[in-house]
């Protein structure tokens, strides 16, 4: 309660080396002392929030002692663990390798999916994030989430179609996932702007015209996404903003009047 975590935590270690004395040995106290393991973590938080690197790299001691231990919350001690390697230590090759650990360890665990996604994909190993991905949605098909997360990737790597159809299967799943929506609105939207920036090389006014309808028809499709998501999500800067420009460009000004009135609501 004092904040004095220095001192908390030499006071844990001394309990956690008890069990190490050899006259003591015979007691297997690391066996047979249920508390054992709740004085490490305690004493892995006391490290960790002294905050030198001393400390630190004790804290990373514990928890990764505690994550091969009969600890009962392994899915806390492997989320303070990737906390600290990756904020604290900075050590990024033991946090890849405990955070692949931990999602085979908690297959249903989003968190770890979507870390490891994000760290494969920043690498541009986009090929090890669809495995993990695959991987985690044959062990829970049922967790519309990962579809959106293989979207994702595969829209990363210029696969829109494939990209379009699992936002496509995530909103089948989840008809409140906001998120599947706007992208998918993007996706559509990009292709408007393709044929619009396409339509501006043509030198003839007959298929100059026929092109730049086919680009606002492409927007007019894109519209439905955007307006399901601002519906989910009144507050959405970002899809206000979307629309807004879409609305300017389709002609459509009340409808660009109500974005603008929406965004000085918001203070923008």
């Amino acid at each position: 309660n004092q904040k004095n975590f220095d001192a908390a935590a030499n006071i844990f270690d001394v309990y956690i080396n008890i069990p190490l004395f050899p006259a003591l040995a015979e007691e297997n106290l690391l066996v047979t002392d249920t508390n054992y393991t709740f004085y490490k973590y305690n004493a892995g938080i006391a490290h960790y929030q002294a905050g030198t690197p001393e400390h630190i790299a004790k804290a990373v001691q514990y928890f990764q002692e505690l994550t091969e231990s009969n600890f009962n919350d392994q899915n806390a001690v492997y989320q303070i663990l990737l906390n600290i390697l990756l904020t604290s230590a900075n050590d990024t090759a033991s946090y890849v390798k405990n955070l692949e650990v931990a999602a085979k360890k908690f297959p249903t665990e989003n968190y770890y999916i979507e870390q490891l996604v994000d760290y494969y994909v920043q690498k541009k190993e986009n090929d090890k994030a669809i495995v993990y991905l695959e991987q985690a949605i044959q062990n829970n098909p049922s967790n519309e989430h990962n579809y959106f997360l293989l979207g994702r990737v595969k829209e990363e790597m210029g696969d829109f179609d494939a990209a379009e159809a699992l936002y496509d299967k995530t909103i089948e799943m989840k008809p409140d996932h906001i998120y599947a929506y706007t992208f998918k609105g993007n996706i559509i939207y990009n292709r408007a702007v393709d044929i619009d920036n396409k339509a501006n090389e043509i030198k003839d006014n007959k298929e100059y015209q026929k092109a730049k309808a086919e680009a606002n028809a492409m927007l007019e499709k894109s519209l439905p996404f955007y307006e399901k998501a601002l519906e989910l999500k009144p507050d959405d800067y970002e899809n206000i903003r979307w629309l807004r420009s879409i609305y300017y460009r389709l002609d459509k000004k009340d409808k660009y009047n109500e974005m603008e009135q929406r965004l000085k609501t918001l203070g923008f």
